[in-house]
């Protein structure tokens, strides 16, 4: 072989490298940013999703939001039930994801998957917010809340409590409050 097949192999097998580098990390650099303003994406287990519905005890006309609404899963089921429903994304990959989803399923008019931040959310607008949040983001979270909810507006937080609010339901690792 000559000197010039192995050094065209040698660039070759470097730009391959560098090519799943690079994809490696942007991958990462959409995975983490999100993390300096809000929580990382975990998926609601499905019973866990099932729980949030009941203890949130939705009321026709509810208009609810998903705060760091991940792959859609909380969105799309309140969707299918008639409510209408705004998940806050920042990761890109999930904000397609979940829009690819709630196109399929033709829910549309019900579902809005908006590609900000769940700082962006004016929680003025919902009787009903949905959190799957992280322990750091909570006493900024309560603060928003305490501001922004309306009266008899409900907060239904997965596994993570507010500093200084008392649950006035729980089910399991599941919280409900209500200002």
């Amino acid at each position: 072989m000559s000197v010039e097949i192995i050094f065209l192999i040698f660039l070759l097998v470097c730009a391959l490298m560098l090519g799943f580098l690079v994809i490696i990390l942007a991958k990462t650099i959409v995975y983490i940013i999100p993390m300096l303003n809000g929580p990382v994406y975990v998926p609601s287990h499905d019973a866990d999703v099932i729980k949030m519905i009941k203890l949130a005890e939705l009321k026709k006309g509810d208009h609810i939001v998903d705060l760091g609404s991940g792959d859609g899963k909380i969105v799309i089921e309140l969707a299918k039930k008639g409510f209408q429903v705004d998940g806050y994304e920042i990761n890109p990959f999930l904000v397609k994801k979940s829009r690819e989803k709630i196109a399929e399923l033709k829910l549309e008019k019900k579902a809005t998957i908006h590609a900000q931040s769940l700082w962006c959310a004016d929680l003025s607008k919902y009787q009903v917010v949905m959190v799957y949040g992280t322990s750091y983001i909570m006493p900024k979270l309560q603060n928003k809340a305490k501001q922004e909810l309306l009266k008899g507006g409900r907060i239904i937080s997965n596994f993570f409590t507010f500093p200084e609010w008392q649950p006035t339901k729980t089910d399991g690792d599941i919280y409900r409050y209500e200002k």
